[in-house]
């Protein structure tokens, strides 16, 4: 595929779909550019926001009028990875867009020309031109992907629904990623048992530029082969010659990163949680030594017995997968330096540390 212009800008409004993918939001991403530069960027946030007006559209004319200062965006392009809906076509027509480029048609509500032809009738001196399909595979794997998780969907002890994440989840940005994973439920089906840890603390490892990553310099090795792929791969490792850390690949295959699993919350199986950590039943185990149960990355492997056995596991299959609860509201998340990495020099100061505030089980506040 040769890139043109439109390509590379639809690409930028694919990554955005990704964030509202890691979300749970429907993955449905844009942006808005004007002289050649990106003037905003949004994705789908009706879940997150609790309103049901906070298509990607609309907010990306929303920052791009904040940006220019007016509301008139004739003079700019909107590449939107799925059809307008008929409120968004209404928008774009409002904020006098000059031109519209989408990814894939929408057959239940697409307002441009699948179900109505709305730009077609503009009432105005302006009228915006469209252009499609552009990446509209691309565009429609995220969906489909999507949907296709969602209807996986099965509940905790707890009453939460929980629905099961794919491959294609774990394509994405590290990052945003470590962010989005707060939350979500680690779930390991130990000897018929249900062993499920609600993640509170996570860390990014971004790969080949940075100092803190085990692949820092490109650096391929037998014990970082599992690092560049497939996403969605365990990445287990001894440290101190004790204790193992659980990863989670990211990123397309051939960009070795990963999100390391700092501390979880238990909430299923706790009585074999502590049998495999502490060798007694979690009915004895004192405030001290409950919080401990996992707390930590080398605590949380021997929790839910995880070995460097385990290293390479798809974690999209059955023994070993991450669920994500259906409909959720996003914690208060704290930034922070990562752990442990002195020696990554600059690397050391980047924002990279993710936790729960006010989670009793985080590893360090």
């Amino acid at each position: 595929m040769i890139m043109t212009k439109e390509i590379k800008y639809m690409a930028e409004a694919l990554l955005e779909a990704k964030k509202a993918y890691s979300i749970g939001e429907i993955p449905v991403g844009a942006v808005i550019v004007r002289n050649d530069t990106i003037i905003a960027r949004a994705h789908n946030t009706t879940e997150q926001s609790g309103n049901p007006v906070r298509h990607a559209e609309i907010n990306a004319i929303e920052a791009a009028c904040a940006a220019l200062g007016y509301r008139s965006l004739h003079e700019c392009e909107m590449y939107v990875t799925l059809e307008p809906c008929p409120m968004c076509a209404g928008a774009i027509m409002q904020s006098r867009i000059g031109k519209l480029y989408f990814g894939a048609p929408d057959e239940t509500a697409g307002a441009v020309t699948t179900k109505a032809d709305l730009l077609d009738r503009h009432f105005g001196n302006r009228k915006t031109q469209y252009f499609f399909p552009l990446l509209e595979e691309e565009s429609r794997k995220l969906l489909t992907g999507f949907f296709q998780e969602v209807r996986t969907k099965f509940s905790l002890s707890d009453g939460t629904n929980v629905y099961k994440l794919s491959e294609l989840y774990f394509d994405n940005d590290t990052v945003h990623l470590s962010k989005a994973l707060l939350g979500a439920y680690i779930i390991r089906n130990y000897n018929g048992e249900r062993l499920t840890v609600r993640i509170v603390e996570t860390e990014a490892y971004c790969g080949i530029e940075d100092k803190g990553s085990h692949t820092y310099n490109d650096t391929r090795t037998p014990r970082t082969e599992v690092m560049y792929g497939p996403p969605g791969r365990a990445y287990i490792y001894l440290i101190y010659g004790m204790y193992y850390c659980l990863n989670i690949v990211t990123r397309p295959e051939g960009i070795p990163s990963a999100v390391l699993i700092r501390a979880v919350e238990p909430v299923e199986g706790l009585n074999t949680m502590s049998l495999l950590r502490y060798g007694e039943p979690y009915e004895k185990l004192d405030k001290k030594k409950r919080i401990g149960l996992t707390n930590g990355p080398g605590k949380l492997c021997m929790a839910l017995g995880l070995t460097k056995e385990h290293n390479g596991t798809d974690l999209t299959k059955d023994e070993i997968y991450i669920a994500r609860p259906h409909k959720f509201k996003p914690p208060d998340i704290v930034t922070t330096k990562r752990i442990n990495i002195d020696y990554a020099e600059e690397a050391a100061d980047y924002p990279w540390r993710f936790y729960i505030r006010g989670n009793e089980y985080v590893s360090k506040k």
